[in-house]
């Protein structure tokens, strides 16, 4: 993290050489001040510590705010050993039990859920400002949104257990087994390719239908859990919120119920599903729950995900996903103000034309018509699904080369642009004042260097 230094804890120091170094110098008077009065000595941290504590104040303002809600979370993630390398799956799990291990209460786990996200942001922050490492980013919230499903499932379960009996379900032959549920997780949770605002898309399904849980119907006991798990996650609270947990592309969509048996979700799917369904399973993954359950899940939908034999209508059918997608853009690509940038004010890097959204689409396509009788093209990341179209011969070098690098580069735009205040956001600002320090913020003298670095991608 050597491009941010490391010196004393003071409000010069730490905004030195800052895109807005007043706005950075005031936000380092904040932390000092809040520092000293929840007595943290900073002078007596390292340099790791120093070096987040600069970024946040010039870079990364969401990152500021997080430090200032709590000044200790620069101690803890200054000291966390993975500061400088990815955090193993097992590591997350590890570090989310030991923070829930003590709530007894519902509030108790969100806030417990809460403090270990933002801790985590504000480890990951570091490493995609000082690194770029967009795609171990991504990864790595994926991993800490499988854990907070888990551990939100276990409590809320223990919970309705003990209220109304553990969930069984009664098999074909008549023997008695547990109901367990599963979180698929879908669209960049699958691919594990999470961004720092994402909502988290996700399938919630359940055993079976032939069974009770004292007296409520199976259906009845895993709508309520999935309910209060989905609360766990996404409601506000004081202490913000861990992801937003949106259920619109399970069976039916808003208008379907919450979680579905495994059998309802086969007949949906036999029944009624779409083109753009099809889609949307390419990511899927069982991201927490039952694992097993997950596999069959998978195993039970294959057929409609990756049908052997295409339907003739294929091609328009893609043809009508991608219309579609156009149509629900938010292109938000405003005139510019007159500027040396004149052109990217505004621009959406993830919905607009040649954004992250194109560029999955162009992958996504590609696997719709061939991943049925080519099994290795069932990758669910974007970056492993263009090496396997390139592998399988179905791009060329020069194209999977120019769509991986522009996927990366408009992907590390995105998080700089979501770590500004924490929002959900893709599009370049529109005041050239705000532009110009998102160039600096990016490593490039100007705007207008980022908008030719933005054209040719």
């Amino acid at each position: 993290m050597s491009r941010y230094g490391c010196g004393v804890f003071g409000p010069a120091d730490l905004a030195a050489g800052a895109p807005d170094e007043a706005d950075a110098r005031r936000r380092a008077e904040r932390l000092i001040a809040a520092a000293a009065q929840s007595g943290l000595d900073l002078a007596g941290l390292g340099a790791d510590a120093h070096r987040i504590a600069r970024l946040a104040c010039q870079a990364a303002p969401y990152l500021a705010t997080l430090l200032l809600r709590d000044p200790h979370r620069l101690v803890r993630v200054a000291a966390d050993p993975y500061l400088h390398r990815e955090k193993p799956r097992d590591v997350v799990y590890g570090e989310v039990a030991a923070r829930v291990a003590g709530a007894t209460t519902f509030a108790a786990l969100q806030a417990a859920l809460r403090d270990v996200r933002a801790d985590e942001l504000v480890r990951l922050g570091a490493r995609e400002l000082a690194l770029g490492l967009d795609t171990e980013v991504g990864r790595e919230l994926a991993r800490l949104a499988d854990a907070c499903f888990d551990h939100a499932i276990a409590f809320c379960d223990r919970e309705l257990t003990a209220r109304h009996g553990a969930p069984r379900y009664t098999d074909d032959a008549g023997g008695e087994h547990p109901a367990r549920l599963v979180v698929i997780g879908m669209g960049k949770l699958g691919g594990e390719e999470l961004n720092f605002s994402s909502d988290v898309d996700v399938i919630y399904v359940y055993s079976s239908d032939q069974g009770a849980a004292g007296a409520l119907s199976l259906h009845e006991y895993f709508a309520k859990l999935c309910a209060q798990v989905t609360a766990a996650l996404s409601e506000v609270t004081e202490h913000d919120t861990v992801f937003r947990v949106d259920l619109r592309l399970r069976p039916e969509g808003a208008r379907g119920a919450i979680a579905c048996s495994l059998d309802a979700a086969e007949r949906y799917y036999e029944t009624f599903g779409r083109p753009w369904e099809r889609q949307a399973w390419l990511k899927a993954r069982p991201c927490a729950g039952d694992r097993a359950l997950g596999a069959e899940v998978l195993r039970t939908l294959r057929p409609f995900v990756f049908p052997r034999l295409i339907s003739p209508t294929v091609i328009d059918e893609v043809r009508e996903l991608n219309r579609r997608i156009k149509r629900e853009l938010v292109r938000a690509v405003r005139p510019a103000p007159a500027g040396v940038a004149a052109g990217i004010g505004g621009f959406d890097v993830k919905n607009g034309e040649g954004g992250i959204r194109e560029l999955e689409f162009f992958a996504q396509a590609l696997q719709l018509i061939h991943a049925g009788k080519q099994p290795a093209l069932r990758q669910r990341g974007t970056l492993a699904a263009l090496d396997a179209l390139l592998f399988a011969g179905l791009i060329a070098d020069g194209e999977h080369a120019a769509a991986w690098r522009a996927y990366r580069w408009l992907r590390h735009v995105e998080h700089v642009l979501q770590l500004e205040a924490g929002l959900q956001t893709q599009s370049i600002p529109t005041e050239p004042a705000r532009q110009h320090v998102l160039a600096r913020r990016l490593g490039y003298p100007d705007a207008a260097a980022l908008a030719d670095a933005l054209a040719g991608h």
